[in-house]
């Protein structure tokens, strides 16, 4: 069995970002093999020789509305360009900014009160780089990128401005005496700065990314600055988080701190050239550099930054290797922490610098005895010389404070250092050629010292740990971006095991074998407010009147290589497309495709081999529509999307063909007697598809999403498809998993499975219009529809998928509501399973169909009492008959195999009925008029059935299939609070919960145990004095925190 380990997320409540600290068991910046270097794809190690595009968009005058830079083009900062006046600067993924290195420090300001929006993806990252072209490029050829924000600043006031330019409101950075230390400017993610950093004089510079007291609510993951001409990354002062960041062959200091900065930082890599370093009559070329201000005066907030799990490399080591040159002048320590700093340093690699760490000066000496500096858990190898140091006169066991005995400190502290890098990490260097970066595995060794030894127990980690543990296996990390998130050393205390191979992230499948059901308490797709739907955002249930853009690119021939289509443009598909030769067809969040319905079935077909990688955001989906006009647009107006793979498909020899088209291999799905059920067809994520389902004759119709024998290497993750024109998602064969998706208002059934489907589905939403079904002498229209085959033969795979936490919402209860007119002839049941099949259900919600369960057929009774065909702990709400039924002559107490006793079966199993949808969901109608569909809640209600009875014990969800559950939800309020705060907390369990409460310094001031079923709205802070204080709390194994503010 291979060991799968689990990174991490906490739920905040609030628009903070402060605790995000993942407890690893190594140390450094990388988990070792087999998880994935995080620089891998978004990283360019040999910038020199990058092709960029020619800019086409000058950018001349300053932002001071918001404005969007759109993929496809590229834009040249003229100058020193503001984003001000509050706008917000948002940029496209695989956008390039390139800067021109004739003007004065060009260069990005994004000014107190602005944001910028730079969100690129590991495969397409935003660049901002220089305008000389291929090898002429040279560090500070234009300014950089500078964030300006309203957080905490330690001297003049708590305000200041940029060094070198004028003074002005534009440069101005910091709060002053009332600081926002949530302050946001905006995001950075997988963004790459190259040769930035203007000098305007000696020590009046800018960086690579410089931050101007910048706060916590911005957002730093994913961003290399390479080549600057002075620092790679300076904070001064801020509370700002960051995450994965590489300073590479940077001129000045790697990181430096200065005047307050208290975020932290974990995973950063920094790596120098030994020919680069500032000069040293200005300034020492360092790996960290931190100072509480230029004077070393006490004010606070203090310099007392965390940073963790950060690899650093020196320069010394490429010396002794061919074509390794002589070190230039300005080389000096891994770390000098100086000027009163209380910067904490953790569970970091510093290797071949040409000295090691410097406490220099009396006042950081001090800071390090009284333990607000900290070195804790670190590496320190290949140091040439001073691997400790002092200031003299003093020495390292008794330094200028005689008091500090920088020997006993160090070794005290879990430190460790070793003479040489060898073992430490798997290819540091390429050994053949000093001047070769690239091909490189920062990655811990087999046996390495840094496999071990990391430590997350010390006062200062209080609050920030992320302690909620899952494996990602949809794509993006659980959060709005595309984080690049790998199999990794487990988080202290947390691990679990899955057969198959590992379960990552560093592409867009999900592994063979990989966890993918959640364990909640609650039955049906959603849980208990406050924890939000997850339907919000991204849907459309009102698409009638939607203002789509009018495509200008026309789509008339097939994707027979490798595609992209960009940000910004409409697309028009003007018959049927089809996907092929193995190509990919990458889709931009935000994009519309628009389907000619004027044309035979257009649509998009995705052959066995090709791809569509089609990721939206919740707040930039995808969309496939009609290119009907508002109020015109018909369900059946275009085809739909179809996904054709390789896996296994249970008659005909393992393939078949899409019904309706004429047989082709473009339209051949399965992989006949030696399937791949690991096939990728790619990513569908936030995604809507609309008016689909096209039918060429009665039961010849492709429906609004189907699938043909998908492998589960395939992602489906929040996709809506509405009004479909026959089933809205149908799964011939094949094991692709989904999760998070709507069937609404569609013709036929929502949910349909047939020739052997094997896959797992969880959290989804059946939404039925009594005025829409399908035409009964062709087929009824059903919540669920499964077969093993047409023929109910009992051949493999059965159709056996999971079906878990489902809420479906019939025809009936809108029909007593006003304008609920009559229903259409087409409606029968909640669920239809038949000829064979071996459908498993759990843990879902049916209401109000006009009949309930059908167990249709003696193959498929006969497997409901084999206990292959499930359905366990539903609830059926409102059925208006028949409950359940079998076929004639059986009864429900003996069907038409004797043996089968339905009603004594569906009881055994957990299941409930109601006969009323009453108290069930919060508010599933709107009760004045059975016509609107916006503005619902399909949350259960308080008190409802559906908050629990959810199981997954059954041995057919077996042991490897499980997430840890994201389900739990901490919001403290009111926040700020001028008196006591209130906890509102839901979680799957009933265990007893704790609540203690910490200042800043991580003393305890208050702590409770509280049985769960009385935690809401428990009171905690009472007499509290005004100030910042974090409150943790405790289930089992769950933490949760949130930073509170007391006015």
């Amino acid at each position: 069995m291979k060991k799968i380990y689990i990174l991490s997320m906490l739920l905040l409540a609030g628009f903070t970002s402060f605790s995000q600290i993942i407890a690893t068991s190594y140390r450094g910046a990388f988990a070792p093999a087999p998880a994935a270097l995080w620089t891998n794809s978004w990283t360019n190690f040999d910038p020199q020789n990058a092709v960029y595009p020619t800019p086409n968009v000058d950018v001349t005058a300053n932002i001071t509305v918001d404005t969007h830079w759109t993929a496809g083009n590229t834009y040249y900062l003229k100058g020193q360009t503001y984003v001000k006046n509050n706008a917000t600067l948002t940029i496209d993924a695989g956008v390039v900014i390139r800067a021109d290195h004739t003007a004065t420090g060009a260069g990005l300001f994004v000014t107190k009160g602005a944001k910028v929006i730079a969100i690129g993806t590991a495969t397409n990252p935003i660049v901002f780089t220089s305008d000389n072209a291929v090898g002429s490029r040279n560090k500070g050829d234009w300014g950089g990128v500078i964030l300006l924000g309203k957080g905490s600043f330690n001297i003049n006031n708590g305000v200041n401005n940029i060094e070198g330019i004028a003074a002005s409101t534009d440069t101005e950075y910091g709060g002053g005496l009332s600081p926002d230390d949530n302050d946001n400017s905006g995001t950075l993610k997988y963004v790459r700065i190259e040769y930035a950093g203007y000098v305007y004089a000696a020590n009046q510079e800018i960086n690579g990314l410089t931050f101007g007291a910048v706060g916590r609510g911005t957002t730093i993951d994913y961003v290399q600055v390479s080549f600057a001409n002075d620092d790679s990354f300076e904070w001064f002062g801020g509370t700002v988080n960051c995450k994965h960041i590489i300073a590479y062959r940077g001129l000045d200091d790697d990181f430096d701190t200065d005047n307050g900065y208290s975020g932290s930082v974990q995973f950063g890599l920094g790596i120098r050239d030994p020919q680069i370093s500032d000069n040293p009559t200005v300034s020492t070329s360092e790996g960290f550099e931190s100072d509480n201000n230029a004077s070393s005066t006490a004010v606070s907030p203090y310099t007392g930054a965390i940073f963790t799990n950060m690899t650093l490399l020196g320069p010394s080591y490429r010396l002794t290797l061919p074509n390794g040159g002589t070190i230039a002048s300005g080389y000096k320590r891994a770390a000098r922490l100086r000027r009163n700093t209380q910067l904490k340093v953790y569970n970091s690699i510093f290797m071949d610098f040409q000295e090691g760490l410097h406490i220099d000066g009396v006042t950081t000496e001090t800071n390090a005895i009284n333990n607000t500096l900290k070195w804790k858990n670190n590496i320190m190898a290949g140091i040439v010389s001073k691997e400790l140091q002092v200031n003299s006169p003093g020495t390292i066991t008794a330094g200028v404070n005689p008091s500090f005995n920088m020997t006993t400190w160090y070794a005290a502290n879990g430190n460790t250092t070793v003479s040489s890098n060898g073992g430490l990490l798997t290819k540091p260097y390429d050994l053949t050629d000093a001047t070769i970066y690239t091909g490189l595995d920062y990655r811990p060794a087999t046996g390495s010292i840094a496999l071990t030894g990391a430590d997350f127990t010390d006062a200062s980690f209080t609050g920030n740990l992320q302690t909620t543990y899952y494996v990602d296996v949809d794509g993006d990390g659980y959060d709005s971006g595309t984080a690049v998130l790998a199999a990794a050393t487990p988080p202290i205390g947390y691990s679990f095991t899955t057969n198959g191979p590992d379960c990552d992230d560093t592409n867009t499948a999900i592994q063979s074998n990989c966890p993918t059901i959640t364990k909640v308490a609650y039955r049906g797709a959603f849980a208990p407010a406050p924890i939000p739907m997850w339907t919000d955002s991204w849907t459309n249930f009102d698409p009638q009147n939607a203002v789509y853009p009018t495509p200008n690119v026309d789509v008339t021939a097939n994707i027979t290589v490798d595609t992209h289509w960009t940000a910004g443009n409409t697309y028009y598909l003007k018959g049927q497309t089809y996907v092929k030769n193995n190509a990919t067809l990458t889709i931009d969040a935000g994009v519309v495709i628009r389907a000619d319905h004027t044309a035979t079935g257009a649509g998009l077909f995705v052959t066995k081999g090709a791809k569509v990688i089609a990721i939206g955001t919740a707040t930039n989906p995808i969309v496939f529509t009609s290119d009907n006009a508002v109020g015109s647009r018909n369900k059946g107006d275009w085809g739909g999307v179809i996904l054709l793979g390789k896996g296994s498909f249970n008659i005909n020899n393992g393939v078949n063909n899409i019904e309706g088209i004429a047989a082709s291999t473009d339209t051949e799905y399965g992989g006949g007697l030696s399937p791949d059920d690991n096939d990728n067809s790619g990513t569908l994520k936030y995604v809507r598809i609309e008016y689909a389902g096209y039918v060429y004759a009665a039961n010849q119709e492709i429906n609004g999403l189907t699938f043909g024998a998908v492998g589960r290497g395939t992602t489906i993750d929040y996709v809506q498809v509405s009004f479909a024109n026959d089933d809205s998602f149908e799964w011939f064969g094949g094991t692709v998993n989904c999760k998070h998706i709507i069937a609404y208002r569609g013709l036929d059934d929502d949910f349909d499975t047939d020739n052997g489907y094997s896959g797992s589905v969880q959290f989804g939403l059946g939404i039925r219009d009594p005025q829409i079904s399908d035409n009964p002498t062709v087929s009824t229209s059903e919540g669920f529809e499964s077969d093993n085959n047409a023929s109910s033969t009992a051949v493999s795979p059965y159709t056996g998928a999971i079906f878990t936490n489902m809420t479906l919402l019939g025809p009936s209860y809108r029909l007593t509501l006003p304008n609920g007119g009559t229903i259409a002839s087409g409606y029968k049941r909640a669920a239809r399973l038949r000829r064979n099949t071996q459908l498993k259900v759990y843990n879902s919600i049916f209401m109000d169909f006009q009949e309930g369960l059908h167990i249709d057929g003696v193959t498929t009774e006969t497997n409901a009492i084999n206990n292959t065909l499930k359905w366990k702990n539903n609830i059926m709400a409102g059925i208006v008959s028949k409950e359940l039924q079998v076929n004639s002559p059986g009864t429900i107490t003996a069907g038409v195999n004797p043996s089968f006793n339905m009603t004594t079966w569906y009881a055994a199993n957990g299941n409930t009925t109601v006969s009323s949808n009453g108290g069930l969901l919060t508010k599933p109608y709107d009760l004045t008029d059975a016509t609107i569909y916006t503005g619902l809640d399909y949350r259960p209600a308080t008190g409802s059935i559906a908050l629990t009875g959810a199981d997954f014990t059954d041995a057919s969800l077996g042991t490897d299939n499980f997430i840890a559950s994201s389900e739990f939800s901490l919001v403290v309020y009111p926040n700020p609070s001028a008196n006591s705060f209130k906890i509102n907390y839901f979680s799957p369990s009933d265990e007893n919960v704790k609540v203690a409460t910490y200042d800043l310094t991580g003393k305890l001031l208050e702590s409770l145990s509280v049985n769960y079923t009385n935690i809401n709205n428990q009171e905690i802070g009472n007499g509290y004095a005004p100030g910042v204080y974090i409150i943790v709390l405790k289930q089992g194994n769950i933490s949760k925190s949130v930073r509170v503010i007391k006015d």
